[in-house]
């Protein structure tokens, strides 16, 4: 995977064939976060900006959505924060608009700050439409309930959601 997108990536002009060369840096972004490579990844998206059209949102809140996850997982929340907060203010769609706030909502949580954590999934529900997002919001709304003490709807929504996985 990773060695034949970086020997063909070497070999696209990057004007002529932008998308073919954001196609394959979405390519190694996604290859290097699985991997836990968080700084190749970084890397990536930080090359990544340059090619991005500015006048896309979608394409600019995909941006800052990437770099948003790549710093909660090297564990700067406080910038990753910050890059949720551009999303919501470059008018996202409602994809990207319920990624942001469920990954702000689990940022509050492992910060313990259930107040903000409910706010930001409160407006997630609002905009998740799918069951898989919607069965993460279950799953946040559990911890959310766990750090509150409320240990029996914590324990019902983890049921339902093992239950649920069960099914499938």
């Amino acid at each position: 995977g990773i060695t034949y997108a970086l020997q063909d990536i070497a070999n696209i002009d990057q004007v002529i064939y932008r998308k073919i060369y954001l196609s394959y840096l979405d390519r190694l972004i996604y290859l290097y976060i699985q991997k836990r490579n968080y700084r190749l990844a970084y890397n990536y998206v930080e090359a990544k900006v340059h090619l991005i059209d500015t006048n896309n949102r979608d394409e600019v809140n995909r941006w800052h959505l990437e770099m948003a996850y790549i710093y909660g997982e090297m564990y700067q929340k406080s910038e990753a924060l910050t890059k949720f907060e551009a999303i919501l203010e470059n008018m996202p769609n409602e994809e990207i608009l319920s990624h942001a706030l469920s990954n702000m909502t689990k940022i509050y949580i492992d910060a313990k700050m259930t107040s903000e954590a409910e706010k930001t999934l409160s407006q997630c529900l609002e905009v998740t439409h799918d069951d898989e997002g919607r069965l993460y919001c279950d799953y946040l709304y559990a911890l959310i309930f766990a750090l509150r003490g409320k240990w029996r709807h914590a324990f019902e929504l983890f049921k339902g959601i093992f239950l649920h996985g069960i099914k499938d």
